[in-house]
């Protein structure tokens, strides 16, 4: 396990050993030395002063590392590197490697050529594990490679790939990338859920931002299966929520129905992108919405005991603002009695059954437009909220206002970074029709 540290800005990219070989104006090898850096004891160094618009010094400690004559370094192991930097009164070190084990001859041959492209594989190789890096303060870049890192880029603007392996990647403040590669990777933050945004982006990758002031700012997601937050227990699962941009508007719109004709209420935000990523990852709508019958809150309001026609009758007052007509309800208390058809598919058959241009559509439109708001625009998960908003609704302009209004104030609250609410709007996938 390699340990990478830094404490100025740091980027991966820029490495180039041959900047040492080409600038250097003086070279020392200690055997045997038996020198301790950063807590590390070394049995021998090799070091090299050189100039790059300024002076610097690079320290390689090892074990067994062998030189010629002309000080070229024949053999060995490198495990430790430090480069520092001189200010003009002292040297700082400005990072360093730890834990590592690279061939000194290799590295050293590396050095002497112009080309990067094996300072890298030899980085590579040297961080194909479990490796762990403290970045700077700075705006930095760091790519873990493989194994399963622990990756913190602290304040700037960083640059954090994990690559193969489950990684841990926290950005810290500042707006970082987050890029978990391949694996179970988990970006960690340092709040509660509740102070954060995590936008869902039709043409963008995912992005959470910490409300807070002097938080941990705005980050992009990619590649990432697994959010961790300060004192929650658990993770959130990325993975299971992020698919939903992929839907369509008419897909959305269905699932929102769903949500009316159950509970007559407005979708919250992460059970409604949970059934939105299930359903773009292969689960058909109709074993949604029967799925949808096993839910806690589905037997709370409809329990065994209640009959068919209770169960017809509220269905009808959820999606169409009304009482059925008697022929209609006979005719499908008839077939629920009979077991021709599941509660489930009942209530498919009301939602699809509502006529384009109708008095009917109209109110589930806009019933549907509040759900959206709700939900999809604003990112609100509180049932309790979602419940009420949707209870001013009774298909009039007015109850609209009313609801859009609502729904703003619940925003407002929700919003606050201490007290607030984790919100997941999504951009792209519905038109705000209150915008």
């Amino acid at each position: 396990m390699a340990y990478i540290f830094a404490n100025y800005s740091y980027n991966q990219n820029d490495l180039d050993l041959n900047r040492l070989y080409a600038n250097a104006w003086d070279v020392g090898f200690f055997d045997d030395a038996n020198l301790t850096y950063y807590g590390v004891s070394y049995r021998d160094i090799y070091s090299v002063d050189w100039y790059l618009n300024g002076d610097y010094a690079s320290i390689f400690g090892g074990d067994r590392i062998t030189v010629d004559q002309q000080l070229n370094v024949t053999g060995g192991t490198i495990s430790g590197y430090l480069e520092l930097f001189w200010n003009g009164a002292e040297y700082l070190v400005s990072g360093g490697m730890q834990d590592m084990a690279i061939s000194a001859k290799a590295l050293f041959g590396a050095a002497a050529t112009s080309s990067r492209v094996d300072d890298h594989a030899l980085l590579e190789q040297a961080l194909w594990g479990d490796d762990e890096f403290e970045l700077s303060g700075g705006d930095d870049i760091a790519f873990g490679y493989g194994g399963n890192d622990w990756m913190f880029g602290f304040a700037g603007h960083d640059v954090l790939s994990g690559g193969t392996g489950d990684d841990v990647l926290v950005g810290g403040s500042g707006n970082d990338t987050i890029n978990g590669g391949p694996g179970q990777d988990t970006a960690a933050f340092s709040g509660t859920a509740g102070s954060y945004t995590l936008t869902l982006n039709v043409a963008a990758h995912p992005v959470i931002a910490d409300r807070r002031t002097g938080g941990d700012g705005v980050d992009s997601i990619i590649d990432v299966e697994f959010l961790s937050f300060e004192r929650e227990e658990g993770l959130f699962a990325l993975s299971q929520f992020n698919a939903t941009p992929q839907l369509l508007g008419k897909e959305f719109e269905s699932f929102i129905e769903l949500y009316i004709a159950y509970f007559n209420r407005a979708p919250d935000a992460v059970g409604l992108n949970f059934w939105g990523t299930a359903f773009a990852s292969g689960t058909t709508f109709p074993e949604i919405a029967k799925l949808f019958m096993d839910q806690e809150e589905t037997r709370a309001i409809y329990p065994n005991t209640s009959s068919n026609v209770d169960f017809a009758t509220s269905v009808y007052h959820n999606v169409l603002g009304r009482v059925p007509d008697q022929s209609g309800l006979d005719f499908w208390v008839a077939v629920l009695d009979s077991g021709e058809q599941g509660r489930d598919q009942f209530i498919l058959s009301v939602l699809g059954g509502v006529q384009e241009g109708s008095l009917d559509r109209q109110y589930l439109d806009n019933k549907v437009d509040v759900g959206a708001y709700y939900a999809v625009h604003k990112g609100m998960s509180d049932v309790g909220d979602a419940a009420a908003v949707m209870a001013l609704f009774d298909g009039s302009q007015s109850s609209i206002d009313r609801a859009v209004a609502a729904i703003d104030a619940d925003y407002a609250d929700a919003h606050n970074p201490t007290s607030g609410e984790f919100l997941m709007p999504i951009i792209g996938v519905l038109d705000n029709p209150f915008a």
